[in-house]
C-alpha cells in the first residue's frame, strides 16, 4: 500500500502541471463550444489514474516531473565470501535485512510514509462511505417514482432532473413541470445518456476520491462537471434550434429556484452554475466548419502533448536518435545519456565499488578511485610497499557482499553490515563522491561512519533510516538466535558474559542496536513479546518491539522483532 501511495503522490504532482495547462486552455477557449474544454478534462483524469504514458518528442510535460530524480534504494545480493572468523551461516540474501518501519518522531515503528498511506486510504474509505450513504438515501427517496415512458420517471420529492444507473440508466424528473420544462429536461438528460456522461463522471469522481488530498483535482472535477452541463445545453440548442434559447433558459432558472431536496449524489447531473449556463446558452453560436476542425486539431494536439512524456533521448540530436535505434550499449556512450540509463550506470559503479570494499580488494578500489594520490589517506588503507596497498581488517567486517546503496545525484551512500563471530552486527555507512571522466565513472571515498556506539537519535537515524523506513539486521534470518540461545544456556566464562545481554528485552535492544548512554524500560510485555522504550540523553525516545524467537520464559533470549 505504501508504494501505491507514493505512486499516487507522483501522479498527482505531475497532474498538477496538466491541470494548469488545461485551465489556461479553457480560459483561451472561453468563447468556444464547451464540448472542447469538456473533452480536454479527460486528459487530466487519464493522467491521474495511469502511471505509465508513451513518449514523444513534442510532449509538454517537463522532464523534471517524469524522470525519477528521487533517491534510488537498491538491495544488492552478491556472492557470499566467508570470513575466516565468521560464524558459520547461510549465504546472506535480501531477506537477511528486514525492514521495520519507524516513525520520524521515534515514538513507534511505523514509517512516516506508512502513516500518510493509512491516512490516504482512510480518506478514500470515508468518501466512498459518504457516497454509499448518499446513494442509499437517494434510492429510498425515489422509490415512489412513477414511470412515465421507457426509462423516464417522475418523482414528487426531487428538485432537479438527473440520470441514475450504470447498466440501465434512468431519467428522473421533478413532478409538476410544465410541458416545456419537461421536454427540455428530458432532452438534456438524454444527451447525457447518449454521450455516456454518467459513466465518465462516475469514473472521474472515483479518481478524485483517490486524489482527495489534491485541491486542484477537486477543482478539475467541478469545472469538468460545469463544462459537461454547458456542453449538454449547447447540444440541446443544436438539436432543437436557437429559437428555444429564451424558453430553455427560463426553464433552467425555474427549476434552479425550486426548494433544495438534498441527498443528491456527487456524480448526479445537477444544475451547476445556473448564471454561467444561461450566459453560455445566450452566447452560443454554431461555429463554421473550418473553425470547428481547427479546434478539433488543437484539442487533439494538446491532448497528445499532455498524455505523452518527453523522450528519454534528445530528439534534436541526430546522433542520439541513431544510437537509440541501434542498441543500449551505443546509447550509454552518448554525452546526453537519459536519466534512466545514467542511473543504471551509476548503480553498476556503486555495485563494483561495494563489492571491492566487502572483498577487501585494494587493487580494484584503487582503479575505481579518481584522486589516486589520496588513496593512501583512507582510514582503512595501508601502503606496505611503494604503490602497493592493503585494505581493511579481518573483524568486524562486512564479508558478505550484502549492502544497500542510496544514490543522491553524484553522491553514493553505501550501508554495510559488519559482522563478528560472537555473533553481532554493526552498521557502517560509507560516503562516495562520483566523478565522470571521458564517459567513465570514478569515485572518491569521503568518509566511513561506524555506528558501534549510538548515543543520539540523530546517529540512530543515520545508521538505520534509509528513505522513510528503518532497516535492522534480522537475527532470526541470519540464524544467530539458535547459537545465542545455546551459549546463553551454558555456564559461560567471563569472556562470554555478554550473552547475558540477551536475557532481558531492555538490555537486548540496547546491545543489538548498539545504543549507548541512554536507558531502556519495559513499556509493555505479553507472552514472548515486549515493547521497550529507549530514552536518549537529549530526551528523545523510541519504542522498540522485542520478542523471544527460541524459548519463551525467563530463560529465553530476546531480539529485535522485525515486522
Amino acid at each position: 500500500m505504501e508504494q501505491l501511495f507514493l505512486t499516487t503522490i507522483h501522479m498527482s504532482i505531475l497532474s498538477c502541471f496538466v491541470i494548469l495547462v488545461i485551465l489556461i486552455t479553457r480560459l483561451l477557449l472561453s468563447r468556444a463550444p464547451k464540448i472542447f474544454s469538456y473533452v480536454l478534462w479527460s486528459v487530466v483524469f487519464i493522467r491521474l489514474i495511469c502511471p505509465f504514458q508513451p513518449e514523444s518528442a513534442i510532449s509538454l510535460i517537463p522532464k523534471q516531473l517524469t524522470s525519477k530524480q528521487t533517491e534510488n534504494v537498491v538491495f544488492h545480493i552478491g556472492k557470499s565470501i566467508t570470513s575466516p572468523k565468521a560464524l558459520p551461516s547461510k549465504t546472506v540474501t535480501q531477506t537477511n535485512l528486514s525492514s521495520t518501519p519507524l516513525s520520524n518522531n521515534g515514538n513507534n515503528f511505523i514509517s512516516s510514509s506508512s502513516i500518510l498511506a493509512a491516512i490516504w486510504l482512510s480518506g478514500i474509505i470515508c468518501l466512498l462511505f459518504y457516497y454509499g450513504i448518499t446513494f442509499y438515501r437517494l434510492q429510498k427517496r425515489i422509490s415512489t417514482a412513477i414511470s412515465c415512458c421507457d426509462n423516464i420517471y417522475e418523482a414528487d420529492n426531487i428538485a432537479t432532473p438527473f440520470v441514475l444507473g450504470y447498466f440501465k440508466p434512468r431519467i428522473y424528473i421533478p413532478y409538476n413541470l410544465t410541458d416545456d420544462e419537461r421536454n427540455y429536461m428530458i432532452c438534456h438528460e438524454q444527451v447525457h445518456i447518449k454521450r455516456k456522461d454518467y459513466l465518465f463522471k462516475s469514473i472521474a469522481f472515483f479518481i478524485t476520491c483517490i486524489h482527495w488530498f489534491n485541491p486542484l483535482v477537486w477543482v478539475s472535477f467541478f469545472l469538468m462537471s460545469h463544462d459537461m452541463e454547458m456542453s449538454c445545453d449547447e447540444q440541446v440548442i443544436k438539436q432543437l434550434g436557437s429559437g428555444i434559447k429564451k424558453s430553455y433558459t427560463t426553464s433552467l432558472l425555474s427549476i434552479a429556484t425550486k426548494p433544495y431536496q438534498g441527498n443528491q449524489l456527487p456524480i448526479s447531473f445537477g444544475s451547476g452554475s445556473i448564471k454561467k449556463r444561461i450566459e453560455n446558452i445566450l452566447h452560443y453560436k454554431k461555429l463554421p466548419m473550418q473553425v470547428s476542425l481547427l479546434l478539433v486539431v488543437l484539442c487533439f494536439g494538446i491532448s497528445f502533448c499532455l498524455l505523452t512524456n518527453k523522450n528519454t533521448v534528445d530528439a534534436k540530436n541526430p546522433l542520439n536518435v541513431l544510437q537509440s535505434q541501434t542498441s543500449t550499449d551505443h546509447l550509454t556512450k552518448t554525452s546526453d545519456t537519459s536519466a534512466k540509463i545514467k542511473a543504471k550506470k551509476i548503480q553498476a559503479f556503486a555495485d563494483k565499488w561495494a563489492t571491492a570494499f566487502t572483498s577487501r580488494n585494494a587493487t580494484a578500489l584503487y582503479k575505481l578511485t579518481y584522486n589516486k594520490k589520496d588513496f593512501s589517506k583512507w582510514d582503512m588503507v595501508t601502503e606496505y610497499e611503494k604503490g602497493k596497498y592493503s585494505f581493511g581488517w579481518s573483524s568486524p567486517w562486512p564479508w558478505d557482499p550484502d549492502y544497500i546503496t542510496v544514490i543522491k545525484g553524484n553522491i553514493i551512500y553505501i550501508y554495510y553490515y559488519a559482522k563478528v563471530s560472537d555473533p553481532h552486527v554493526t552498521v557502517w555507512k560509507e560516503t562516495v563522491k562520483i566523478t565522470e571522466k571521458k564517459n567513465k565513472l570514478y569515485g572518491d571515498h569521503i568518509k566511513t561512519s561506524y555506528f558501534d556506539e549510538i548515543s543520539s537519535k540523530k546517529e540512530f537515524n543515520q545508521a538505520y533510516k534509509i528513505q522513510s523506513k528503518y532497516y535492522f539486521p534480522d537475527y532470526k534470518k541470519l540464524e544467530y538466535t539458535k547459537i545465542i540461545q545455546e551459549r546463553a544456556n551454558q555456564k559461560l566464562s567471563d569472556d562470554f558474559s555478554f550473552y547475558s545481554n540477551y536475557k532481558s528485552p531492555e538490555t537486548a535492544a540496547q546491545y543489538i542496536l548498539n545504543l549507548s548512554g541512554g536507558n531502556s524500560t519495559i513499556q509493555s510485555q505479553k507472552g514472548n513479546e515486549a515493547i521497550i522504550k529507549y530514552s536518549f540523553k537529549d530526551g528523545t525516545s523510541i519504542k522498540i518491539p522485542m520478542y523471544q524467537p527460541e524459548k519463551i520464559g525467563k530463560d529465553g533470549i530476546w531480539v529485535v522483532k522485525n515486522k
